[in-house]
């Protein structure tokens, strides 16, 4: 058998650094798509909310100096977390719990 030349030792080295290249490319646009689309899907993202007032770290050093935080989009409403209407009543159960299995 003859063995191969440099040459296309060399030009089959650079086929595959292309080849591992793209198929790299591929692989993190197709994790960023995937990531988008379950960020999209998944709820705990709030869309609006109320303004919220948070203490601030400023140059004055003052945490008595506050900022008004704005939703995003610009809107005011109220149409965040409501508290209850009744507080949650405590309850008289007793856990018992096993362990083992003989």
């Amino acid at each position: 058998m003859n063995a191969p030349s440099p040459r296309s030792r060399e030009e089959g080295l650079r086929r595959l650094y292309r080849i591992t290249a793209w198929v790299a490319a591929g692989a993190v646009a197709a994790t960023g798509v995937i990531a988008a689309v379950a960020a999209d899907a998944l709820p705990g993202r709030a869309s609006s909310g109320p303004a919220s007032t948070v203490p601030s770290q400023g140059g004055s050093g003052d945490p008595s100096t506050t900022t008004t935080v704005t939703p995003p989009d610009g809107s005011s409403d109220l149409n965040g977390l409501q508290p209850p209407a009744q507080a949650p009543s405590p309850t008289r159960r007793s856990h018992h719990v096993v362990s083992g299995g003989t």
